[in-house]
């Protein structure tokens, strides 16, 4: 939310909490093994 507040450069639009709850619940997907040992340094 406090995203929402800044408005800096790269905002585009308000997200809400309903909008936030959908995206992290239906749409995540966690990396898997190969993808997490691609960004291991």
């Amino acid at each position: 939310m406090a995203r929402n507040a800044m408005r800096s450069d790269t905002y585009s639009f308000t997200v809400s909490e309903v909008m936030f709850d959908f995206v992290e619940a239906n749409l995540y997907e966690a990396p898997d093994a190969d993808e997490l040992a691609q960004l291991a340094l």
